[in-house]
C-alpha cells in the first residue's frame, strides 16, 4: 500500500497541480465506494444535513439495489463544498429543477455522466508518470484503487480496538455496501490474517488448568 510519505507527498502535489482530482481522493478516501458507483450519484442523492448520500449498487445477487451510504465527519467539508458548486450550476442554468451529477467533467458538477476511466487517467498523469513537464507526475507506481484497501485497514485498525474485530468488520463491510465482510476480510483489509493471528495468541489456556 502506499506509504505515509507517499500520501503525504500526493497529497500536496494534486491539491496543487490538480484540485478536483485531489478532492475527488480524500471524498474516495472516506466514502468506501466504488467509482462507477461515485460517478452515478447525482445532486439529489446527496442529504448534506444529516450526513448520508445514495448509491446504485449493481454487485448484489436480487440486482440494482439502492444503498445509503454514510458522510464521514472529517470528509463533510469536501462534500459541502460540492453541494454549493451543484447549487451555483443550478442557479446559473436556471433550472432549479435540474439534477446534475455531483462528479462529471473536470471532476466537478455537470449534466452528463462520466466513466470510471477519468479518474485512472488522472491518477495515472498526476501520480504515477515520471515528472516530464506536461506529465508533472511523481512516478508513484501504486494503482488508485490501493487507497481502498488502506482506507479499510485503517478503518479496522481503529474500530477493532474499541469494539473487537467481529463487530468491526461488520461495521466496516455496511459502510462497503457489503453484505457479509467476505470482501474485507479476502481483498480490503491488509491486516486481516496478522488480526486472527492476534486473537489466537490472546487465548490463555493453560495446560494446568491453574
Amino acid at each position: 500500500m502506499l506509504t505515509d510519505e507517499e500520501r503525504q507527498q500526493i497529497d500536496r502535489h494534486l491539491k496543487q497541480y490538480s484540485y478536483t482530482t485531489w478532492r475527488y481522493t480524500n471524498m474516495f478516501f472516506h466514502s468506501s465506494v466504488r467509482s462507477t458507483e461515485f460517478f452515478r450519484v447525482k445532486y439529489s442523492h446527496v442529504n448534506l444535513k444529516e450526513q448520508y448520500f445514495f448509491t446504485l449498487v449493481y454487485k448484489r445477487a436480487e440486482g440494482p439495489t439502492w444503498v445509503k451510504r454514510v458522510i464521514k465527519d472529517i470528509a463533510l467539508p469536501f462534500w459541502t463544498e460540492l453541494m454549493e458548486e451543484c447549487e451555483a450550476l443550478k442557479a446559473t442554468t436556471g433550472n432549479e429543477e435540474s439534477d446534475p451529477y455531483i462528479f462529471s467533467r473536470d471532476l466537478r458538477p455537470g449534466v452528463s455522466k462520466i466513466d470510471e476511466e477519468t479518474i485512472s487517467r488522472r491518477w495515472k498523469r498526476w501520480v504515477k508518470a515520471e515528472p516530464n513537464g506536461y506529465n508533472n507526475g511523481l512516478g508513484i507506481k501504486k494503482g488508485f484503487y490501493k487507497i481502498k484497501s488502506l482506507a479499510n485497514t485503517e478503518q479496522m485498525d481503529i474500530l477493532s480496538e474499541i469494539m473487537g474485530i467481529k463487530a468491526a468488520e461488520k461495521l466496516v463491510a455496511n459502510h462497503n455496501a457489503h453484505t457479509t465482510p467476505v470482501m474485507l476480510q479476502r481483498v480490503y483489509d491488509k491486516k486481516y490474517h496478522f488480526r486472527k493471528e492476534a486473537e489466537i495468541k490472546s487465548i490463555m489456556n493453560s495446560f494446568a488448568r491453574v
